[in-house]
């Protein structure tokens, strides 16, 4: 016989016994474990029950909160900036280089902001970004640019041995910068770092030129004055067509080159093409310059020079009326 199971531990013994002796107690046993399940938990059913969740709500109606502020979406910095141990805080402007210069942009808008700003107590204002660098740049050539003009004068005069041929070396620098004011007023361009660039190099180029001209020049009159060719001032003129000819095929050849090379940076467009064409424009414009006006105007002046030189150095011959 199966006993049925008590709620007391005799019955729970009974239960354990009957299981070793047969199946039937196994069958009690199992009823007995069945039956001490364990209950659920009451925190479970607390926080599953919407009065829990109820009791922590703040008291109270809810209000919108487009009735106590305004909302709006606006820009504001990206991220807290410091410089020096004080917060700071960047206006950005963009420029158009086609329509106006850097520098004379910042002029005046110092000038604009000055007059209609007022700054506290403990704030301060400074232009930085490209504007700051160009002001570097100016001011590092105002120092520069007279040194590499004394050098380069003190190089021509030891070249040359003489100050008319170096002033006359000198005179082709306004023919280079000529040309490339006249390029750069076609193009548009303002004046900007890169444009000074092309400028310095195209003034080296000519100083070049100017000087080889020079030395073609000198060797000329040199050879027919030794040779007993300079009589009179019209020999000077043949001298120097003599010397200069043979400078015409080498000039050519310089300026095609250096032009023909710049020139396709004029109309490339991508990254950095608005650096590089400001820096060949200046260039392209005075090589061609330079080269009109070194070979018409430079043997012009020379023999101007030496027909002048000629007249001081001949004697005055008088002779009497009849």
């Amino acid at each position: 016989m199966v006993s049925a199971p008590s709620a007391s531990g005799d019955g729970m013994g009974g239960g354990m016994s009957g299981g070793s002796g047969g199946g039937g107690g196994g069958m009690g046993s199992q009823g007995a474990g069945a039956a001490m399940a364990p209950a659920p938990s009451s925190a479970g059913a607390l926080a599953a029950s919407p009065d829990f969740i109820e009791r922590w709500r703040p008291p109270g109606a809810a209000v919108p909160l487009g009735q106590i502020a305004d909302v709006s979406v606006v820009t504001g910095p990206p991220m807290i900036k410091d410089e020096n141990g004080v917060l700071v805080g960047y206006v950005y402007a963009d420029i158009d280089p086609t329509a106006r210069d850097l520098g004379g942009w910042v002029e005046d808008a110092k000038t604009l902001v000055e007059s209609r700003l007022v700054l506290p107590a403990g704030y301060r204002l400074e232009w930085t970004g490209q504007y700051e660098f160009l002001a570097e740049m100016e001011a590092r050539l105002r120092y520069v640019l007279p040194l590499t003009l004394l050098l380069i004068v003190g190089l021509l005069f030891l070249a040359t041995r003489g100050w008319m041929q170096t002033m006359l070396v000198l005179s082709t620098l306004p023919f280079a910068i000529a040309g490339s004011v006249w390029l750069l007023a076609a193009m548009e361009y303002n004046m900007s770092a890169a444009v000074w660039v092309g400028i310095i190099a195209v003034a080296g180029v000519a100083a070049q030129t100017g000087i080889v001209m020079i030395v073609y020049l000198d060797e000329a009159f040199e050879r027919h004055l030794r040779e007993g060719r300079i009589q009179a001032p019209e020999d000077i003129d043949a001298a120097i067509v003599e010397g200069a000819s043979k400078r015409v095929r080498p000039l050519v050849m310089t300026v095609a080159t250096t032009v023909l090379g710049l020139m396709p940076l004029l109309w490339e467009a991508g990254v950095g093409a608005d650096v590089s064409a400001r820096t060949a424009a200046p260039v392209v414009g005075g090589l061609w310059s330079c080269m009109v006006l070194t070979l018409l105007v430079l043997p012009a002046a020379y023999s101007i020079w030496r027909r002048r030189q000629l007249a001081a150095d001949m004697p005055v011959v008088a002779t009497a009326a009849p």
